[in-house]
């Protein structure tokens, strides 16, 4: 990065980082936690097996994400993301699954089901 010194680089790259790993949380307050809508990117990640260099930052950015957020944040989730957990051939597919196991389940209402809906029709 030009016209950076390193220590403005790694503040640059810490909040890209943030920015990255929170893309797509929900948060809402809840008595001065952040819930936040863990997605299935988030267990994907965490146990990320490929050896090129942005997978693997991907995976170290998640597991400090993960530890971070798991102490200061309550992490949900829903059905459908254990689903598709539960259909991908992910090597590490257990492991996603439990990672995610025991976290608080939102209820899927009308809306959610017809975002899931668009989201399978695209991908």
């Amino acid at each position: 990065m030009t016209g950076h010194t390193n220590g403005e680089s790694h503040e640059l790259r810490e909040s890209l980082v943030e920015w990255w790993l929170t893309r797509s949380a929900w948060p809402e307050q809840t008595s001065m936690r952040r819930r936040i809508y863990v997605e299935t990117s988030i267990p994907s990640f965490y146990f990320e097996i490929r050896a090129e260099p942005d997978m693997i930052a991907r995976r170290d950015w998640t597991n400090q994400w993960w530890t971070r957020a798991r102490d200061r944040d309550e992490l949900v989730t829903s059905e459908a993301v254990l689903n598709e957990l539960s259909r991908g051939g992910h090597p590490r597919q257990e492991d996603c699954l439990a990672l995610v196991n025991g976290l608080r389940l939102l209820p899927i209402d009308g809306a959610i089901t017809e975002t899931i809906e668009g989201y399978f029709r695209i991908a």
